[in-house]
């Protein structure tokens, strides 16, 4: 399968693989593997210092994940990020990173992604290169059936 083959065409195709695909998720990463309730918060997502194209800088983002469930559960949550706008891109998303977190009952945990300034790259047609553009990049954090929530990286 070819590169041309992964992204949407209209009445043909809606893509394929996460970064591409824009039709609906029958069964998303995660369907039905837990019998437990875990709980996710964010710590450091509001209030973040911008990132500069000039400098090779990243970020910490920490959140809280606790077992509100009757039973011992593993969950896995994963960090995806979005190109901005200003990109000229066909991939709506792309992973980052992600953690399993085992927990007990009651039991809570600290997660932290680290991001640098390279995980925002996006291949640019108007320029054909990875590039990051100044911006608003979003990302999300998700355990693959819901999104847990959205954090607005800014580029200067």
């Amino acid at each position: 399968m070819s590169y041309m083959e992964m992204e949407p065409k209209a009445g043909v195709s809606p893509g394929r693989s996460y970064r591409y695909y824009t039709g609906p998720v029958v069964y998303p990463f995660g369907h039905g593997l837990s019998y437990t309730i875990f709980k996710v918060s964010p710590i450091s997502c509001q209030n973040l210092s911008p990132l500069s194209k000039s400098s090779n800088s990243g970020l910490d983002i920490t959140m809280s994940i606790s077992n509100a469930g009757e039973r011992t559960g593993d969950e896995v949550i994963m960090a995806f990020v979005s190109p901005t706008p200003q990109h000229n891109s066909k991939v709506i998303k792309k992973l980052i990173g992600f953690k399993r977190v085992h927990l007990e009952v009651n039991q809570q945990a600290i997660l932290t992604f680290s991001l640098n300034l390279s995980d925002l790259k996006f291949y640019d047609r108007d320029t054909l290169a990875n590039d990051v553009l100044p911006g608003i990049y979003p990302l999300t954090f998700t355990n693959g059936v819901e999104t847990t929530f959205v954090c607005p990286i800014n580029v200067v």
